[in-house]
């Protein structure tokens, strides 16, 4: 009974990181519009953010593993976008620091599925 309550907990904990990770993404994109004035950045972190936000909170309402496995391809997708920018520029911010912010999530719904 502990061990199950212990794995639906790191379930929870992985669809609320969910919603870390969702605002990281919102913040990225409004950060990159205001630095560089960048719209592309804009209107794909706020969709990618909102995207992560709203399959937490339905996850978090019953729905966790399809939600978890949703987000993994999220991070996925992400983590290959920001590692392919990272390849070219070299630079840590933003692209390297979201390179590993996505694959840590990667690691976190991954984690999940296999616990739920």
């Amino acid at each position: 009974m502990i061990v199950i309550a212990q794995q639906m907990a790191f379930v929870h904990v992985a669809l609320c990181e969910g919603i870390v990770y969702g605002a990281l993404l919102v913040v990225g994109g409004v950060i990159g519009y205001t630095k560089a004035g960048s719209r592309p950045s804009l209107i794909m972190g706020t969709l990618s953010g909102l995207l992560a936000i709203l399959l937490s909170t339905w996850g978090l309402h019953g729905h966790d593993l399809p939600a978890l496995f949703l987000l993994g391809g999220e991070a996925i997708v992400l983590s290959a976008f920001f590692y392919t920018r990272y390849a070219n520029s070299k630079k840590f911010m933003p692209a390297g620091m979201m390179t590993a912010v996505s694959a840590i999530s990667l690691a976190m719904y991954a984690v999940g599925i296999l616990v739920a």
